[in-house]
């Protein structure tokens, strides 16, 4: 069951996505004369920033070990 559930979740996000990008966006066009600032700021909205995203670069510096206490 818990299977069937993430499949549908997936389906409801692949759904919305295309709704917002298919026919909401498109209907936003007409602001973009009308009310130029409310146009920008809807597109400023559905920017994603991923700054929860990192890349490993290969060249990662080993740390240094401790010298040893004596």
């Amino acid at each position: 069951m818990r299977k069937g559930a993430e499949k549908s979740l997936e389906d409801l996000f692949k759904e919305s996505d295309r709704i917002l990008h298919d026919e909401i966006d498109h209907l936003m066009e007409s602001f973009a004369v009308s009310d130029p600032e409310f146009y920008t700021e809807y597109h400023a909205a559905r920017r994603i920033d991923e700054i929860g995203v990192r890349h490993e670069s290969g060249n990662n510096p080993t740390p240094t070990p401790a010298p040893a206490a004596s």
